[in-house]
């Protein structure tokens, strides 16, 4: 039995000796900030903030602190708490982690679960998880005129297959007041979807592969390009031999009359 217990008593301290002091900040159970429908049990990035983590469990959603940072360890770097890490699943060392806190905020001043005022109706997107989300003002329009329009900051997902779009305005063409809306992807303009393209959080998705192309007003003409990511910086320019076309459907050069939706004339 004296076995035992001393085997217990080692194995609750390998699990407590942790690079850092006491937790001191607090974690929110039950937060409606952040959706948890549909996810496994697990957890997962905070939407912003490096130093917590989204814990789901049976669809409910815990907003989590990762342990304070000991000052005085040159392993901390001078951070005052570890930082959550998507790769091992763990808080760990600051200088481990691929969440940089300070890295540029998509919305600055925007925090799930603080207060908005009864006049923010201006979403603001971002790109987390591989997923496109937004906040949005959640108002509570109280029965009595007399009591005060209060809101809360919450946390939205574009549909799978959509993506944040910050140009799409009204048809109105309100400028202000307005944050963008979920679109597809085909119908972002370049400079938004060079955004999502280049943001940590979406890499995965977009992640980088060979390509045969042709640029729009080049249809129907020999001048097409490749690119390999793997090997090249920028894309290479390329022509077909005189006489023949470039085929984007089937990625070769073929004659005219073998290209859909050309005049042969």
């Amino acid at each position: 039995m004296a076995t035992k217990i001393i085997l217990l008593l080692a194995t609750i301290g390998a699990v407590v000796a942790v690079p850092h002091k006491s937790l001191k900040r607090p974690n929110h159970d039950h937060i409606d900030y952040y959706d948890c429908s549909g996810k496994a049990n697990g957890s997962y990035v905070h939407p912003s903030d490096c130093t917590r983590f989204i814990m789901c469990s049976n669809g409910n959603a815990a907003d989590m602190a990762c342990p304070d940072c000991n000052g005085h360890d040159p392993q901390c770097d001078g951070e005052a708490y570890l930082r959550w890490s998507e790769t091992t699943g763990n808080c760990e060392w600051p200088a481990d982690t691929e969440c940089v806190a300070g890295d540029s905020d998509p919305c600055p001043g925007i925090v799930a679960g603080g207060s908005c005022g009864k006049n923010d109706c201006k979403h603001c997107g971002f790109c987390t998880e591989k997923m496109s989300q937004y906040y949005r003002c959640n108002r509570t329009f109280p029965s009595d005129p007399k009591l005060e329009i209060t809101g809360k900051w919450v946390i939205e997902s574009c549909d799978s297959d959509l993506w944040w779009d910050p140009d799409l305005k009204p048809s109105s063409e309100v400028e202000e007041g307005f944050g963008g809306a979920c679109n597809k992807w085909d119908n972002l303009s370049p400079a938004t979807k060079e955004k999502w393209r280049t943001d940590k959080s979406c890499k995965a998705v977009l992640e980088e592969v060979c390509l045969w192309g042709q640029d729009e007003g080049d249809q129907c003409s020999e001048r097409y390009w490749y690119y390999d990511p793997d090997t090249m910086a920028v894309r290479e320019d390329l022509s077909c031999p005189t006489g023949l076309l470039w085929d984007q459907a089937t990625e070769t050069c073929r004659s005219c009359g073998n290209v859909a939706g050309c005049d042969c004339k």
